[in-house]
């Protein structure tokens, strides 16, 4: 699909929906809104409970604990909006400037965006067989993503123009088809992570100039994947057994995540500052400091794969093997939802504009929409 030298029109096309409901393992307080923002379930506003309080705008404490208990009994609805293409392989995914969600197509080599109407467009990046993979969105309001075949650094606009930076071989030195993560960093520069070589972090100005910095102890072992921008200004960086802290000045300190915690991918930053991510067989949280709590999922074999916050402090999560979805409570309390379509493959995972939930489903072209 791709397009050598310039610059393929986006493709729009209608979304086919097809409803689904998840399936509740266990459940967790949570709001929910009509489209006009206010909160399905609520009360008109009425007298306090407190025969002293007579304040009209006051909530009653007892219409509010039966509204929570309405949520904790919901189950959210997941709808699947097929690509032109089953076998486009919908990789990551990323919450874009613009209000929609931008996400990667490994197959069909190029970058996708869906409106919060479930509406399509997809742009042809101009370098073929590119092998788009990891995305994130800039504070200069293009979509950053990175072309694992191609050894590249691409942007694209809202609009769809790309710029693609090839990076510099003293930057990779293993193999192109290393390169993992990328998330914008505190210093105003993108940073990616190679699961290979002797420079398993990098970062790239947005003119194009490219620093390489080394790892701890050496990165002899190193295999970063995901990668995000603390709430403390540092990047954190996924490891086997580890998640690993950067300043912006390239100075890592790694903090192992857990006992028996393994397979970590993505990362994400929760409402509490925290940062959160996905390992084999559970969700775990991380301070500015090192300390870890983790949260063992119900699916042993779930494999968690991508995560994102959710409204209401939650966060969603993606299981690639156990084909389902999940929620995590600030308190750990975790639900999961099947996914619809079969050996779906859900990988990457965003929360939208609006509140709802996209996700890729790799194996089978498709982009899941959770409305919790």
């Amino acid at each position: 699909m791709g397009r050598l030298g310039m610059l393929m029109p986006g493709r729009r096309f209608a979304a086919i929906a097809i409803a689904a409901f998840g399936v509740v393992g266990c459940a967790d307080a949570l709001g929910f809104q009509d489209l006009n923002g206010s909160a399905l379930g609520d009360a008109s506003p009425g007298a306090s409970s407190d025969p002293g309080v007579s304040d009209a705008s006051a909530p009653d404490a007892d219409a509010r604990d039966a509204r929570d208990a309405a949520s904790d009994a919901r189950v959210p609805v997941i709808t699947e909006i097929a690509l032109p293409a089953s076998d486009a392989a919908p990789v990551r995914m990323t919450a874009g400037p613009d209000g929609n969600v931008w996400f990667t197509e490994s197959h069909a080599n190029a970058i996708g965006k869906i409106t919060p109407q479930g509406v399509v467009t997809e742009y042809p990046i101009p370098t073929p067989n590119a092998q788009p993979s990891a995305i994130t969105a800039g504070a200069d309001g293009k979509l950053w993503f990175t072309e694992s075949s191609a050894g590249k650094i691409g942007t694209v606009t809202t609009a769809g123009a790309f710029t693609e930076l090839p990076i510099p071989s003293n930057v990779v030195t293993a193999g192109f088809g290393a390169l993992a993560g990328i998330a914008w960093g505190s210093d105003g520069n993108v940073w990616f992570t190679m699961t290979l070589g002797a420079h398993p972090i990098a970062s790239v100005t947005p003119s194009g100039s490219f620093t390489p910095y080394p790892y701890p102890d050496g990165g002899v072992q190193a295999s970063p994947f995901g990668i995000v921008s603390g709430s403390d200004g540092n990047l954190w960086v996924a490891e086997d057994d580890a998640v690993v802290r950067f300043t912006t000045s390239g100075s890592g300190t790694s903090f192992k995540a857990g006992a028996g915690t393994t397979e970590l991918s993505q990362l994400t930053v929760g409402a509490d500052g925290n940062v959160w991510f996905a390992a084999q067989d559970r969700i775990g949280k991380m301070t500015s400091s090192g300390v870890v709590t983790t949260y063992p999922t119900p699916s042993i074999a779930g494999a968690p794969n991508g995560i994102t916050p959710g409204p209401n402090g939650t966060l969603w999560f993606t299981e690639a093997q156990g084909n389902r979805v999940g929620r995590v409570t600030q308190s750990g309390e975790v639900t999961e939802f099947d996914v619809p379509t079969s050996d779906a493959e859900p990988t990457a995972i965003a929360m939208g504009s609006d509140g709802t939930l996209w996700f890729t489903e790799a194996k089978v072209g498709k982009i899941g929409h959770i409305v919790p």
